[in-house]
This record gives structure tokens, sequence and C-alpha cells, in this order.
């Protein structure tokens, strides 16, 4: 899998962090997407692709 350049937004004041990348650089990649998310969320991290990407 390789990477996506990506932005993080960090968390402040009463606003979440945030990391957001390109819609461009998301097309047909949703399986590694999840891969992803899935290994966020294993670090006990809350995780949700928004938008979904759908194929």
């Amino acid at each position: 899998m390789s990477s996506i350049e990506a932005i993080l937004k960090l968390p402040h004041d009463v606003y979440t962090g945030n990391l957001l990348w390109s819609p461009f650089d998301v097309v047909g990649r949703a399986q590694d997407i999840a891969s992803s998310l899935e290994s966020v969320r294993n670090k006990g991290y809350w995780a949700s692709p928004i938008p979904r990407e759908t194929e």
C-alpha cells in the first residue's frame, strides 16, 4: 500500500482533530483506506471515512 499525502488538523478548543486529503488522491483506494482506519481503531482511536468513497 502506498501512502496518501494528508493534512493533520490537531484538536483545539471545542473542535476535534481531523485528517484531510484530496478526494482525487483516494479514488479507487477504498480498501487501503479501510485497512488504515482499522489500524487506527486498533490503537484505541475513533476513525471514520467521511465522506465515504463509493465504488
